[in-house]
């Protein structure tokens, strides 16, 4: 029972420091989805060159989308015509990095990894994409797939020309005949306009709803696994000097990142547990590797990226993070040692919460209260629908 109460004193401790940082994060996290719409990202991706590369790279480094959310978002990007590259390059460097991750790594870590850690994705998506674009096969979007076969069922099938959309009148068929896709393009652009047209207000309104609610629905049960696992670290490490030892292990790096890649973890959630274990005297660069790694390769984003890119975008997309993140860790080591900076994690939180703080506890109560509505509507729906009516009992009662 002691140790159970310890664990759970560390990790709300842990939810003191960070809470501040992560509810700032997750309310610019909300506005910039806002503001950035996935219909706008599609210019800027289309291209098979490095310049829609690094656009996907850059983009996708703040951007608040964990490894499941962002998984729907680059299929329809790469549904909307971009390339193999881009699309990899963005499944890559939005789930490693996002606002509200950046500001909770200042919160529990040190400016050093604040910078890093984003740069780093940045880095690692942008080698990924390119290495797609050089070795990932030929590279034909799948909107220009769709658009190919509609031309070909609607223009080239023998029917009469008052049931086709090419009609005879028509002195040569037209590059597309685009019947419905025209349509459809229409209607998406005006439910695109129709958004545009919102009242500021009501558009930040919709963005506090999406980081404060929609967000948590998604995140809620990482981060109180998360948190939980940071407390149980806290207390082993604190109690076992073999544990502590291995952290400073020169195959630290290796350790996590075999670690990290069967793991799913948000970035956010991870960075408590990664907290814990530099203060405990894992290396940064160790640490930066199980930050890049983890958050990227869950079986969701495989799974999409095989379907919508092949099975050899799968061996690049792997091969790409591991190389990427043990090269920057051990990157980011050398600029600790150089510079003769000490990792600095969790420092301020035995100075800062020695006494009661209104605006850490104001913070952290907040937080757990999203977090128990987002749980309440994560699992509110399957619950709800493991107890619905059957049709066949519905047939009996009527």
């Amino acid at each position: 029972m002691q140790t159970l109460l310890e664990i759970l004193n560390q990790s709300w401790l842990l939810v003191l420091q960070a809470s501040p940082y992560l509810l700032f994060g997750f309310v610019l996290a909300g506005l910039l989805h806002t503001l950035l719409p996935t219909e706008k990202l599609v210019r800027w991706l289309g291209k098979p060159n490095w310049r829609s590369v690094f656009n996907a790279a850059l983009i996708g480094t703040p951007l608040p989308l964990c490894s499941c959310s962002v998984v729907p978002v680059a299929d329809t990007l790469r549904k909307g015509g971009a390339s193999k590259g881009a699309t990899t390059a963005f499944l890559i460097s939005t789930p490693e990095s996002g606002i509200d991750s950046i500001s909770v790594t200042y919160g529990l870590l040190d400016p050093i990894m604040t910078i890093a850690r984003p740069i780093a994705a940045m880095l690692t998506a942008f080698a990924a994409g390119i290495a797609q674009n050089l070795w990932g096969g030929k590279d034909v979007p799948e909107s220009e797939a769709i658009k190919a076969k509609a031309e070909t069922d609607h223009c080239h099938t023998p029917e009469p020309a008052a049931s086709s959309c090419c009609s005879e009148a028509t002195p040569e068929p037209a590059p597309s005949c685009g019947c419905s896709s025209e349509a459809s393009a229409g209607q998406g652009s005006s439910e695109s306009g129709a958004a545009q047209r919102k009242p500021l207000l009501s558009r930040l309104a919709g963005g506090l709803r999406y980081g404060l609610v929609n967000m948590f629905e998604d995140l809620a049960k990482y981060f109180v696994v998360g948190f939980l696992i940071a407390g149980v670290l806290a207390v082993v490490l604190n109690e076992y000097d073999p544990a502590r030892r291995a952290l400073n292990s020169g195959w630290a790096p290796l350790v996590m990142l075999i670690a990290g890649i069967p793991m799913y973890v948000c970035a956010s959630a991870a960075t408590p547990m990664v907290a814990v274990l530099i203060a405990q005297g894992l290396s940064p660069g160790a640490a930066l590797v199980f930050l890049l790694a983890g958050p990227a390769t869950n079986a969701a984003s495989l799974v999409v990226l095989r379907r919508i890119l092949g099975q050899r975008a799968i061996v690049i997309y792997l091969a790409a993070i591991v190389i990427c993140a043990l090269a920057l860790g051990y990157a980011v080591d050398g600029v600790y040692a150089l510079s003769g900076i000490a990792p600095r994690a969790l420092e301020r939180m035995h100075h800062d919460h020695t006494g009661f703080d209104w605006l850490s506890w104001g913070a952290a109560v907040a937080f757990m209260a999203l977090v128990l509505n987002g749980l309440w509507r994560h699992y509110r729906g399957r619950w709800a629908a493991g107890r619905g009516p059957s049709p066949a009992r519905e047939e009996v009662r009527n």
